[in-house]
Protein backbone atom coordinates (compact mmCIF):
# COMPACT_ATOMS: atom_id res chain seq x y z
CA UNK A 1 0.00 0.00 0.00
CA UNK A 2 2.76 2.42 0.90
CA UNK A 3 5.16 1.37 -1.87
CA UNK A 4 6.37 3.91 -4.38
CA UNK A 5 5.55 3.41 -8.12
CA UNK A 6 8.87 1.80 -8.98
CA UNK A 7 8.46 -0.80 -6.23
CA UNK A 8 4.87 -1.61 -7.19
CA UNK A 9 5.89 -1.91 -10.83
CA UNK A 10 8.81 -4.19 -10.00
CA UNK A 11 6.61 -6.46 -7.86
CA UNK A 12 3.87 -6.71 -10.50
CA UNK A 13 6.41 -7.36 -13.27
CA UNK A 14 7.81 -10.30 -11.27
CA UNK A 15 4.34 -11.90 -11.03
CA UNK A 16 4.19 -15.25 -12.79
CA UNK A 17 2.06 -15.15 -15.93
CA UNK A 18 1.09 -18.81 -16.15
CA UNK A 19 -2.62 -19.72 -16.15
CA UNK A 20 -3.03 -19.39 -12.38
CA UNK A 21 -0.88 -16.27 -12.20
CA UNK A 22 -2.86 -14.59 -14.97
CA UNK A 23 -6.10 -15.33 -13.12
CA UNK A 24 -4.67 -13.56 -10.09
CA UNK A 25 -3.58 -10.60 -12.21
CA UNK A 26 -7.00 -10.47 -13.87
CA UNK A 27 -8.70 -10.55 -10.47
CA UNK A 28 -6.62 -7.64 -9.24
CA UNK A 29 -7.18 -5.80 -12.51
CA UNK A 30 -10.94 -6.17 -12.25
CA UNK A 31 -10.74 -4.40 -8.91
CA UNK A 32 -8.18 -1.71 -9.68
CA UNK A 33 -8.63 -0.93 -13.41
CA UNK A 34 -11.81 0.91 -14.30
CA UNK A 35 -13.79 -0.81 -17.08
CA UNK A 36 -11.27 -3.66 -17.20
CA UNK A 37 -11.68 -6.03 -20.17
CA UNK A 38 -9.56 -9.20 -20.30
CA UNK A 39 -9.81 -9.17 -24.08
CA UNK A 40 -7.64 -6.07 -24.23
CA UNK A 41 -4.77 -7.97 -22.62
CA UNK A 42 -5.06 -11.52 -24.00
CA UNK A 43 -1.76 -11.37 -25.89
CA UNK A 44 -0.04 -8.62 -23.93
CA UNK A 45 0.92 -9.57 -20.37
CA UNK A 46 3.47 -6.76 -20.18
CA UNK A 47 0.77 -4.15 -20.88
CA UNK A 48 -1.52 -5.82 -18.31
CA UNK A 49 1.19 -5.65 -15.66
CA UNK A 50 2.08 -2.06 -16.55
CA UNK A 51 -1.55 -0.86 -16.39
CA UNK A 52 -2.20 -2.81 -13.19
CA UNK A 53 0.86 -1.35 -11.46
CA UNK A 54 -0.22 2.18 -12.39
CA UNK A 55 -3.79 1.55 -11.25
CA UNK A 56 -2.61 0.20 -7.89
CA UNK A 57 -0.29 3.15 -7.43
CA UNK A 58 -3.05 5.63 -8.28
CA UNK A 59 -5.56 3.85 -6.03
CA UNK A 60 -3.38 4.23 -2.94
CA UNK A 61 -1.98 7.71 -3.72
CA UNK A 62 -4.11 9.45 -1.08
CA UNK A 63 -3.14 6.87 1.52
CA UNK A 64 0.57 7.42 0.83
CA UNK A 65 0.13 11.17 1.06
CA UNK A 66 -1.67 10.91 4.43
CA UNK A 67 0.90 8.39 5.68
CA UNK A 68 3.74 10.80 4.90
CA UNK A 69 1.86 13.55 6.74
CA UNK A 70 1.36 11.37 9.82
CA UNK A 71 4.98 10.21 9.80
CA UNK A 72 6.04 13.85 10.07
CA UNK A 73 3.78 14.39 13.13
CA UNK A 74 5.09 11.81 15.58
CA UNK A 75 3.96 13.75 18.68
CA UNK A 76 0.40 13.97 17.40
CA UNK A 77 0.36 10.25 16.57
CA UNK A 78 1.65 9.35 20.05
CA UNK A 79 -0.98 11.60 21.63
CA UNK A 80 -3.75 9.87 19.65
CA UNK A 81 -2.38 6.43 20.53
CA UNK A 82 -2.23 7.30 24.24
CA UNK A 83 -5.81 8.58 24.16
CA UNK A 84 -6.92 5.32 22.50
CA UNK A 85 -4.94 3.24 25.00
CA UNK A 86 -6.60 5.06 27.87
CA UNK A 87 -10.05 4.28 26.44
CA UNK A 88 -9.08 0.65 25.85
CA UNK A 89 -7.79 0.23 29.42
CA UNK A 90 -11.09 1.57 30.79
CA UNK A 91 -13.13 -0.90 28.71
CA UNK A 92 -10.76 -3.78 29.50
CA UNK A 93 -10.87 -3.07 33.23
CA UNK A 94 -14.66 -3.19 33.23
CA UNK A 95 -14.72 -6.40 31.17
CA UNK A 96 -12.11 -8.10 33.37
CA UNK A 97 -14.14 -7.25 36.47
CA UNK A 98 -17.15 -8.99 34.86
CA UNK A 99 -15.04 -12.01 33.91
CA UNK A 100 -13.56 -12.33 37.40
CA UNK A 101 -17.04 -12.25 38.93
CA UNK A 102 -18.31 -14.93 36.52
CA UNK A 103 -15.41 -17.28 37.20
CA UNK A 104 -15.59 -16.71 40.94
CA UNK A 105 -12.35 -14.81 41.47
CA UNK A 106 -14.06 -11.84 43.10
Amino acid sequence: IADEPEVISRKIKKAVADKEGLENLYGLSEFFIKDFDRGNYKENNAKLKEDLAKAIFDHFADFRKERRRWLKNEKEVLKILEKGAKKARKVAKKKMTEVRKKVGLV
